[in-house]
């Protein structure tokens, strides 16, 4: 099965690659997102990608906070 997939996915170094570039790069501006950059974001180097829709979504960000924070029962103060 991994001979079969293997055109699909990284190694985990090479998923690492994207954090690496966020933390390490100098030209990197808060808010940016790296990720594969390549088809559908499968298997390429790391580059500068956008968000997904849901992801921008504040009301979904809210929801998964309080969820998270009702599950962990950890809260933070407001901001």
């Amino acid at each position: 099965m991994r001979w079969l997939l293997s055109p699909l996915v990284n190694t985990a170094a090479a998923g690492a690659l994207p954090t690496l570039r966020a933390a390490a790069d100098p030209d990197v501006r808060g808010g940016d997102l790296y990720g594969p950059g390549g088809w559908h974001g499968v298997k390429a180097r790391p580059e500068r990608v956008e968000a997904a829709a849901v992801a921008r979504d504040e009301a979904a960000g809210a929801t998964l906070w309080e969820r998270c924070e009702q599950l962990t029962g950890v809260r933070y103060p407001q901001a």
